[in-house]
């Protein structure tokens, strides 16, 4: 749900009708206290927030959900549009502003953009250098690809995601049989491979070490070049 605060009625009301006719669910408060009242009681996916209003600041209200949610997309409106005002709502947190009066595509072009923006950093896995991007089941190391194979990419994660952990085979075998019957010398296979690619990239800030007995785990290296030996 969409959190617009803006305290001309008129002005609130057509940005709202614009916004659900393009298929955003969006709450109008005309108030601070109103705006606090709709983040109380629910669901908040970005907010357009109003910089003058009649019981506050809107800055104020950008600070309070900035510190709930650091991932919370927040576009500040106001017809003041001097460099301190502007400077200050980005410093305190909002991700863009616009200006009064502005265009409805151009508000809806914004916040679409914010929004994708901070899908994108959801499906980003980064672990120092290492970036994982989830959508295009790419790796990287230091900006250089990494070619992995499908399963692979599927045990990079899974052991990025829980770093320090130790997964037994049987484990590593349910997690990859989602769709084919996994043995256990497939799995070995497939970490083999996956150490040997990330060495060819020269990536040691990670080791995934077979645990005796017990299984494998990915441990962070204290210094890049430790397992160059």
């Amino acid at each position: 749900m969409i959190l617009l605060v803006e305290d001309d009625p008129r002005l609130g009301e057509n940005i709202k009708v614009n916004l659900e006719l393009r298929g955003f669910d969006v709450a109008l408060a005309t108030s601070l206290s109103s705006a606090r009242s709709i983040v109380q009681n629910q669901q908040v996916t970005a907010s357009l927030i109003d910089i003058e209003l009649p019981d506050g600041c809107g800055l104020d209200l950008c600070i309070q959900l900035r510190e709930r949610d650091s991932t919370l997309p927040i576009l500040m409106i106001s017809a003041r549009g001097d460099e301190k005002t502007v400077v200050r709502g980005l410093e305190i947190g909002a991700d863009d502003y616009i200006r009064k009066p502005f265009g409805m595509r151009e508000l809806a072009t914004r916040l679409e953009k914010l929004l994708h923006k901070y899908r994108r950093k959801e499906n980003i896995i980064q672990f120092g250098s290492i970036v994982i991007d989830l959508d295009r089941r790419e790796a990287y190391y230091t900006k250089t690809c990494i070619p992995l194979a499908k399963r692979e990419f599927d045990l990079l994660v899974l052991f990025l995601n829980n770093p320090g952990r130790v997964f037994s085979r049987g484990q590593l075998i349910d997690h990859l049989s989602n769709v084919e019957i996994i043995q256990d010398r497939t799995v070995d296979s497939h970490l083999s491979h996956l150490r040997r690619k990330l060495k060819q990239v020269a990536c040691y800030e990670v080791t995934i070490k077979s645990i005796y007995g017990t299984g494998y785990q990915l441990i962070e290296n204290q210094a890049d070049n430790e397992d160059k030996d």
